[in-house]
C-alpha cells in the first residue's frame, strides 16, 4: 500500500508517457501574465478612486443629503464653484467615475457567471472522432 502511494507521488514528475507533450508558448505566457497585471492595477485604481481619494464618495454622501433635505447649503460645506473650491465635495467626479467603473465590471462578471456558454463557445473543444 505504501509502495503504491509513494509510486503515485513520484510519478508525478516523470515525463508525460502520451508522446504529447503540452508546449507553452512564451508568448501566450506573458501575455497571460501582462494581462492579469493589468487587472490588478485597473481594480486597485478603481477601488482607491472610488473609496479613498480625496475622502472617497462614502464621505461625500452625508454631506450631500444635508444639501438636499436640509436647509443647509453647498457653501456650508465649502463648495464656492465648480473648479475653484469643492471643500468637502473635492474629487466627486474621480469617485463617481470609479462607482461607475465598478458598476460595469460587477455588470460584467454577474453577466458572465450568470450566462458562461455565451463566452465559451470559441474555446470549446472539437467533439470526439
Amino acid at each position: 500500500m505504501i509502495g503504491r502511494v509513494w509510486k503515485a507521488v513520484f510519478s508525478l514528475w516523470e515525463d508525460d508517457p502520451s508522446g504529447n507533450p503540452i508546449v507553452y508558448d512564451p508568448v501566450h505566457v506573458s501575455a497571460v501574465i501582462v494581462s492579469c497585471l493589468a487587472a490588478v492595477g485597473v481594480l486597485f485604481w478603481t477601488l482607491w478612486a472610488w473609496m479613498v481619494f480625496e475622502g472617497g464618495l462614502f464621505s461625500k454622501f452625508v454631506p450631500f443629503l444635508q444639501v438636499a433635505f436640509t436647509s443647509k447649503t453647498w457653501s456650508d460645506f465649502g463648495y464656492e464653484g465648480y473648479p475653484y473650491a469643492l471643500g468637502e465635495f473635492e474629487g466627486w467626479v474621480v469617485n463617481l467615475a470609479a462607482l461607475a467603473v465598478v458598476l460595469t465590471l460587477l455588470v460584467a462578471v454577474r453577466r458572465f457567471l450568470h450566462h458562461p456558454n455565451n463566452y465559451a463557445s470559441d474555446i470549446r473543444p472539437p467533439p470526439p472522432s
